[in-house]
């Protein structure tokens, strides 16, 4: 994956076609624009792999916010271990969904997780999900910034 001097930010939801690869695609347009030297990439717990395959309601999300698909993955793709090594952050969407799966499956990578709090649409309406994904992903820019944390001149 790494071809050049960037990190690597890893969001996880559980199919890989809708809140992930909205965040992916989200931060990657905006890590550019702001020069971060992240990238983002996504994986579900429990994706079915295809070349293709973005929920309608991440198209819509990237449509509203000006964001190219592009910048996110070409299809759904499975988490691996070798996923959680890459990733220099790795942000789980959905804590309660999510964190029992983790445990399971890579219980040695768990304490190293951010876990958000965004619903999928059984229990949050896709418009009200982009809206939170698109806050969490604003505050990692802020976060990631190459001025955060600093104090003085």
């Amino acid at each position: 994956m790494a071809e050049d001097d960037a990190r690597y930010l890893l969001f996880l939801c559980t199919a890989n076609l809708y809140r992930s690869r909205f965040a992916e695609g989200l931060f990657n347009h905006g890590a550019v624009r702001r020069g971060l030297g992240w990238r983002a990439f996504s994986r579900g717990l429990l994706a079915e792999e295809r070349e293709s395959g973005l929920s309608p309601h991440a198209r819509n999300g990237f449509l509203l916010a000006g964001v190219d698909p592009g910048l996110t993955s070409p299809g759904p793709r499975r988490l691996t271990r070798q996923c959680l090594r890459e990733a220099d952050r790795v942000i789980a969407l959905q804590e309660s969904e999510h964190r029992p799966f983790l445990e399971e499956h890579f219980p040695g990578d768990c304490d190293r997780i951010l876990y958000w709090n965004i619903p999928d649409i059984d229990v949050l309406s896709p418009p009200q999900a982009l809206i939170a994904i698109q806050d969490g992903v604003e505050a990692e820019w802020r976060r990631l910034a190459p001025t955060a944390g600093r104090t003085g001149p």
